[in-house]
This record gives C-alpha cells, structure tokens and sequence, in this order.
C-alpha cells in the first residue's frame, strides 16, 4: 500500500476507533515511517524502507527488509516466504503486540509498525520478499505503459511485486496479471476488507469506550468513495486528498477537531511530516527500538516455523 493507506487511512480507523488526534497521528506517522525509513534516514540504526530496492547486490538486506516489513510471509506448505492476506502469521503479530498505552510512544509506534505490515498482506498477497520465480508477472491488464509509462526495454527484477509495478498498491485499481490474479483483482475491496479487520483491532483496545467493533455501513461507504474517487499516479496528491478531507471532517468524526490540549493537534492541523518522528530525539529513539522489536518478532517466529532467512543480530545496542 501507499503513504494514502499507511497514512491516511490508518489515521482515520484510529479517530475512529478511540484515539484521540494526537495519538491517531502518532500511529500513522509510525505506520507510513516504515516506508520512508531508508538507509540514509536510519542513520545507522535500521533501516526498513523502500531505497534499497535498488540495490540488488545485496540480497540479504534486501531480505532484512522486504520480508519483515513488507511482506510477511504467510508460510503456505508450497512457498512459506509468499505473502497471505490477514495470514495466520499476520494474525499473531498483531494479537502479540504488547499493550498499548497512550503514554508509551514505544508501544504506540509498535502498533503502528505492525499495522503497515498487516496492511500490506493485502496489498501485497501473493507475492514474496525475496528474489523469486514466483514473483514472474505475465499478462497484465491494463497494460503497464499505457498507465505508467513505462518503456518496453524495462525489465524489473522478480522482487515483491515489482514486475506489477505499483498496481497492487493503489486503492482505485481493478488489474490482473497472471498467476496471481487470472480473473482481476478490485484494490478498493482488498482494502475495505483490511480496513474492516484493522478498526475491529483497534476497537479492541478502546473496548471500554468502543462497544462497536465493526465499521458501520456509512464507514464502509467513505472509505470506498475516497479508495475509488481519488485517482491519482501521484502518491502525494492522493495523500494530500486525504488529509484535505480529514481536515475538513469528511469522515465525520463524532468529537472533531479533537484537539489534543497539551499539544495542539487536533484533526484541522493533521499531515504527514517525517520530521515528526526524525526531527525528535527521543522519538525516534523510541521509533528504532519498537522497529527492532518487530524485526526480531518476525525473526523468531519464522525460525519456530522452519523459515530461518532473517539472520543478522540486533543493530541497536538499547534493550529492546
């Protein structure tokens, strides 16, 4: 999925589902913060976002990434390393999380870590994390020049699903491609069916406050409008949309603004800033530590279940 999910939609089931403006910002930041957190960012500390995708020399950083941030493997009896939707693995993680407290910023950016992987089994089902056979794309529909421009002497190596480019990851698609999606794939479905099992996650940790854990028929029916109305290439447009109707109440939040008195926030004042998370010591101290913790989680568990691809040691030195 793209910064408008692991953003703006995330932002949203969190106002929904308790948080307050603050916190609800917290968790998105950290959800999308998975994706721009590069090599260069990390500082030496881990890194799980996109930029060394390009750096295929690598393979086991690569792996480091891909796998446990990406696309977590759903350890299917014919390829474990392939990506299930709201796998059984997918599941644990998230009922694994440690409590989450509103006070805890660790705890807070680990939910929101997790919820950008759990995320991604959606959109990125079907397709694994390592250099794979498995990822081989053959006839995609709509072809892939005619939307992306993409010339025909591009040849993309057979990691996650970069040989269908970005059409997983876009919530207004309908696309096939063979063999892993013969009969066409709705992104808006896919993704209403994430968003219906992540606000039933999040409902259970408000649970005093929320006695409704599913999304109501009008929710459903503003996040369909915004996946399929917002068609866009561009990743930032899509997203300032989102914010645009988060701050304008478009999803109707039943205490907006919800301005949060000890800092300010509240949902008119919302938008994505990496430096929120990088431009604060403690913060992003706290952000690598609940970053290893997840790597670690996946690591461990892919081990207790024979996958043992995910090998180097802890790159921070804190207790995590």
């Amino acid at each position: 999925m793209d910064k408008d999910f692991h953003f703006g939609t995330i932002y949203v089931l969190s106002r929904w589902s308790g948080f307050s403006s603050y916190n609800s910002l917290v968790i998105a930041s950290a959800s999308q913060f998975v994706d721009d957190n590069t090599d260069m960012v990390s500082m030496g500390r881990r890194a799980s976002g996109h930029e060394l995708l390009e750096n295929m020399i690598n393979v086991k950083e690569n792996n480091n990434i891909w796998i446990p941030f990406h696309f977590l493997p759903g350890l299917d009896t014919t390829n474990p390393l392939i990506c299930k939707k709201n796998s059984d693995l997918a599941q644990k993680m998230m009922n694994d999380l440690p409590e989450v407290k509103v006070n805890d910023s660790v705890s807070i950016f680990r939910l929101g870590i997790a919820l950008h992987v759990y995320a991604d089994t959606w959109a990125h089902q079907e397709f694994s994390g390592n250099l794979s056979p498995c990822n081989n794309v053959s006839n995609i529909f709509p072809p892939l020049k005619q939307i992306e421009g993409v010339g025909d002497n591009v040849n993309p190596i057979p990691v996650g699903h970069m040989e269908a480019y970005h059409y997983p990851d876009r919530p207004y698609l309908n696309w096939e491609c063979t063999p892993q999606f013969p009969d066409g794939r709705n992104n808006w479905e896919e993704f209403i069916d994430a968003s219906r099992k992540i606000y039933n996650f999040l409902t259970k940790i408000h649970s005093e406050t929320n006695s409704i854990s599913e999304l109501t028929s009008e929710q459903e029916n503003i996040l369909l409008e915004t996946f399929q109305s917002i068609k866009d290439e561009n990743i930032e447009y899509r997203t300032s949309e989102w914010v645009n109707y988060v701050n304008n109440n478009k999803f109707e939040f039943v205490d907006f603004p919800g301005k949060d008195d000890t800092t300010g926030i509240d949902d008119t004042k919302i938008k994505y800033d990496m430096g929120f998370i990088t431009d604060d010591d403690e913060f992003s101290l706290q952000f690598y530590l609940a970053l290893e913790a997840h790597y670690n989680w996946v690591k461990e568990n892919l081990k207790l279940n024979h996958v043992d691809i995910l090998t180097d040691t802890n790159i921070l030195d804190e207790p995590v």
